[in-house]
């Protein structure tokens, strides 16, 4: 197959079977890529049809220069970002053990057990019972509530630390600094709760 670049064409690429003729395209093949901005046929080079292969987002320049343009600061950014967020949502930082086991309490979770708790209390009981998957943990109320407490000072720890990186990264100005960035630090200890 012979893949030809042209800008005329629906999606740029047009795949032949046999190498267009320049006689009987009354000299419309180009070689360069100003040939395919002028709407000449282009033959790509297997080396350059590999490298759209390896990059299928590749605009046709990118294709035809065999190099990928330069991120924005902007896109720098985005992806920092993301990867921060990805982070926050992690068990790198949404984790906490106890008494061995280790599991998180999202912060939907931790309102509802809290007015639960609340609940338990005000009807006279003094134990509850937590449940984490298939496993039962038997709690005085008074500990529980200082469990929650204790896990949700750690979990806005964990929100101002992500959000401290965010803006720093939104405060950098280039992409080499952004890279660099790691967002990983600064984060507090995660609760160990209970022995074994």
């Amino acid at each position: 197959m012979f893949t030809y670049i042209k800008n005329s064409i629906k999606g740029n690429y047009v795949e032949f079977a046999e190498p267009i003729s320049q006689e009987l395209n009354g000299g419309d093949l180009g070689t360069t890529f100003g040939d395919y901005t002028n709407g000449k046929w282009v033959l790509l080079s297997a080396e350059q049809l590999a490298f759209r292969t390896e990059h299928p987002t590749a605009s046709v320049k990118e294709v035809f220069d065999m190099q990928l343009s330069a991120r924005t600061l902007e896109q720098a950014k985005e992806e920092k970002l993301s990867e921060i967020e990805a982070y926050d949502q992690s068990s790198s930082v949404n984790e906490f053990t106890y008494y061995g086991v280790s599991m998180w309490l999202d912060k939907a979770t931790r309102d509802g057990l809290h007015l639960r708790l609340l609940a338990e209390q005000a009807a006279g009981k003094t134990t509850t019972t937590l449940w984490f998957g298939t496993q039962s943990f038997s709690i005085g109320i008074t500990d529980a509530f200082q469990l929650l407490y204790a896990i949700e000072v750690y979990a806005s720890a964990c929100y101002d630390r992500t959000a401290s990186h965010k803006a720093a990264v939104e405060a950098l100005e280039s992409v080499a600094n952004v890279d660099a960035y790691d967002y990983t630090t600064g984060y507090p200890t995660k609760l160990n709760i209970g022995s074994v």
